[in-house]
């Protein structure tokens, strides 16, 4: 697994100018995922609902990269940024789910075996929406 460390001196996080209005369009685009993530689960759609909810988390994400001037080519280094940053703030718990459901897009995404279920989808979901609120009250939009 890549370290937080690892992932700056790999440029795979990497310093930029803050952007406000960069968190602010990527926190737009986070809900808007979601809404098109809770469609697909209301018919079903259980693969797609992972990928769309994983989508929402990760632009929600990338606004409290944004917010804070990074930029990143990683998604695991998302998840390790916002460990070292904002770990006290969001809590470990809520980051452990955050890299369980960026593996579980991948099993989606790359595995033609891998199906995801109603009980994992229904809660990619709800986990969603809860961190879309927590990254919003990190940048203050």
């Amino acid at each position: 697994m890549i370290d937080f460390k690892e992932c700056l001196d790999k440029g795979l996080l990497r310093k930029t100018a803050p952007s406000r209005e960069q968190a602010r369009m990527c926190l737009e685009k986070a809900g808007q995922s979601l809404e098109d993530a809770k469609a697909n689960l209301s018919e079903g759609r259980h693969d797609a609902t992972v990928l769309l909810a994983y989508g929402a988390l990760l632009s929600a994400s990338r606004a409290i990269l944004f917010n804070d001037g990074m930029r990143e080519k990683s998604h695991a280094c998302v998840v390790r940024y916002l460990e070292a940053r904002y770990g006290d703030k969001l809590g470990m718990q809520t980051i452990a789910l955050l890299d369980s459901f960026r593996e579980a897009r991948h099993e989606v995404q790359y595995s033609a075996a891998f199906r995801a279920s109603g009980l994992q989808a229904k809660e990619i979901v709800k986990f969603a929406e809860e961190f879309i609120e927590k990254a919003e009250k990190i940048v203050k939009v």
